[in-house]
């Protein structure tokens, strides 16, 4: 994949009146000065970058709040991971690849994908190998049935590069995905979107393709409101690492800079709407962007900068195909990826 990116520079003092061009007719333009500033380059003009501005200083740091960590990482997920097929009781059969396998039923646990996480939601069609107890400590002896199939795959796990001589049924950072409240959000995506893992599959396990923060509840209510907010897709996608087809890299350098409302009733009021958002189906997205906007304090002005970029974002195009917004609820979107995965059998 290349990413053309032309830069047409003239070595001279500059001014500070000195204008940087955004597109070759200069209709789109930004002061030099503003590139002088730690971070990436922000190529948007000066109103969209103010507006981006004080939208950063109206709340504290994601990364002030929590740590964004990437999700578990089996090294092998074409052993490790798989699809439930039949209950039997005590144990459970799953389908790892082309081999079915009866495993206890302790023995797996839900696992989430980024492409499993959607606005307040989350599908966890696939299971993983979980050789773990209840408090996150690594299991040194395995039950009859898991031993067996472990016995089978070690000198695969042992290959593995991140294998490092524990049981060698081991998984990889795993500390980060084991908190008590977690919001996962995919690590690559054409938006950020995020679910309170916690709020709706306790048991869940988010994998290599997710980010997950481990703040108390309230905090993690907030977040995933904040992260599925029109103000969080325009600020995050301008810092954020792009990559094909639209996508861009929303890791923990990016997401741990999005403003998070203060401790207290402002963060408590977009908590609650976050809450309604995850357990029923009647927020809407005005509705979410108008509760983070007045729990960031975000002036009126500011709100209509961010919401016309966030228009011109709209429309994207993907390997050549224009592809238009459609506007759904959060309960809608969920309803159509539910129908996509019966009819592709996903």
């Amino acid at each position: 994949a290349v990413y053309p990116l032309a830069v047409v520079a003239r070595k001279r003092e500059p001014t500070p009146a000195s204008r940087v061009a955004l597109d070759f007719a200069r209709t789109r333009t930004l002061s030099q000065t503003a590139l002088a500033t730690p971070g990436p380059w922000i190529l948007l003009p000066d109103a969209a970058r103010a507006a981006l501005e004080r939208l950063r200083r109206s709340g504290l740091p994601l990364g002030a709040c929590a740590s964004p960590a990437l999700g578990v990482k089996t090294g092998a997920d074409d052993v490790l991971l798989g699809t439930r097929c039949e209950e039997r009781g005590t144990t459970v059969l799953v389908r790892f690849g082309e081999r079915e396998v009866e495993l206890e039923r302790d023995m797996i646990r839900p696992a989430l994908r980024g492409r499993d996480v959607s606005r307040f939601a989350a599908r966890t069609a696939r299971v993983v190998f979980w050789p773990y107890d209840s408090d996150g400590a690594l299991k040194r002896d395995l039950p009859p049935l898991a031993a067996r199939y472990a016995r089978t795959l070690r000198a695969r796990l042992t290959a593995r590069a991140d294998y490092r001589g524990d049981p060698y049924w081991t998984l990889f950072r795993v500390r980060p995905s084991l908190g008590r409240w977690r919001v996962v959000w995919a690590d690559i995506a054409r938006a950020p979107t995020a679910v309170a893992l916690d709020e709706l599959a306790r048991d869940a396990v988010p994998l290599n393709s997710c980010s997950v923060a481990v703040p108390a509840r309230q905090t993690v209510l907030a977040v995933a409101g904040m992260l599925n907010s029109t103000w969080a897709r325009v600020f995050l996608r301008a810092g954020a690492d792009e990559a094909r087809g639209g996508y861009r890299r929303y890791n923990a350098r990016t997401t741990a800079t999005l403003p998070i409302p203060a401790v207290g009733p402002p963060r408590a009021a977009l908590a609650a709407v976050s809450r309604r958002a995850h357990h029923h189906r009647d927020v809407t997205q005005p509705e979410l962007d108008g509760a983070a906007a007045d729990a960031l304090d975000l002036p009126a002005a500011a709100r209509a900068t961010l919401r016309a970029l966030a228009d011109d974002l709209g429309d994207e195009t993907i390997d050549g195909i224009a592809v238009k917004k459609i506007r759904m609820t959060f309960a809608e979107q969920g309803d159509v990826l539910a129908w996509f995965d019966k009819a592709t059998g996903a």
